[in-house]
């Protein structure tokens, strides 16, 4: 246990915002810890990865730890955006 009544080893934290208007309502946040998407614990950034892969849901509700509102984002506009996000940044 973390002293936060929690056993996992890592916390996923969206740590930086790569603007753009797919995620324009994620300020809020940022520097906080995932704790789920759509329902689905997330342990460590390998989760998140599957999840995000292998999720055919229409959205992605993001839960952040002690947050009680999720952050929701379109699948398919963020999917399609990542490549542009991508390229702007210079991550390819």
């Amino acid at each position: 246990e973390d002293g936060l009544n929690r056993t996992k080893k890592t916390d996923v934290v969206l740590y930086r915002k790569l603007s753009h208007p797919v995620n324009s309502s994620s300020d809020y946040f940022v520097n906080m810890i995932l704790e789920s998407v759509n329902g689905i614990p997330v342990g460590e950034l390998k989760d998140l990865k599957k999840i995000l892969k292998e999720s055919k849901d229409k959205y992605l509700r993001l839960k952040f730890l002690d947050i009680q509102v999720p952050l929701i984002l379109n699948r398919e506009e963020a999917e399609k955006a990542d490549e542009k996000i991508r390229k702007i940044y210079g991550l390819e």
